[in-house]
């Protein structure tokens, strides 16, 4: 049972990841011009840490990285510093909704001149609480004043994994839903 429920999430996924290539090759497929499934596609995302003990992403500590390359099973991010975590969500930002991808990072590569590549899977598309997705806009919004006003965007404070400081919702509450709306118990999202 549980691999059938695996299965429906990773082809949720690749049909979303699959739809964005088509929408952004369409021309290259369709003059030949490009026969590998993977292509580039540069566009700003949002990495967002995720706290696997408490199955939950912190959007407080979201940044932008730029995307190199995507296919079906996956994307290649390049940052300036390192994703040290083995999970992070992966916002992409759509014509109406932002969508996001529960991943697991499988490499980190220096590229050199203070640059990295990190190669990450996805295992599912998550649904973000409408507190969560308010405070996602808050942070996004640092990052918009701090492009317009050349300030930088406050770091985020590291806080105590046990702290109850109002970073992290309520445990008793569920945090994600599944992208068909029904609230999932938060083990569910973190395997």
């Amino acid at each position: 049972m549980f691999g059938f429920l695996f299965q429906k999430k990773r082809d949720e996924v690749r049909r979303l990841l699959a739809n964005r290539m088509n929408s952004r090759f369409s021309s290259q497929f369709r003059y030949g011009l490009r026969k590998n499934p993977r292509g580039s596609f540069c566009e700003v995302v949002w990495v967002i840490p995720y706290d696997s003990d408490r199955s939950m992403p912190r959007v407080e500590a979201a940044f932008p990285v730029v995307t190199k390359d995507i296919c079906s099973e996956g994307l290649s991010l390049i940052h300036t510093t390192p994703i040290d975590q083995q999970r992070i969500v992966v916002g992409l930002e759509g014509a109406v909704q932002m969508h996001f991808l529960l991943c697991h990072r499988e490499h980190c590569t220096p590229l050199g001149y203070g640059y990295y590549q990190i190669g990450v899977h996805p295992e599912e598309i998550l649904k973000l609480r409408a507190d969560l997705l308010l405070r996602l806009e808050r942070r996004m919004a640092e990052f918009r004043r701090e492009a317009s006003t050349g300030e930088a965007a406050s770091p985020v404070q590291e806080e105590e994994p046990n702290s109850m400081s109002g970073r992290y919702c309520d445990a008793s509450e569920s945090v994600l839903s599944s992208s068909d709306g029904s609230p999932e118990p938060e083990a569910s999202v973190g395997v």
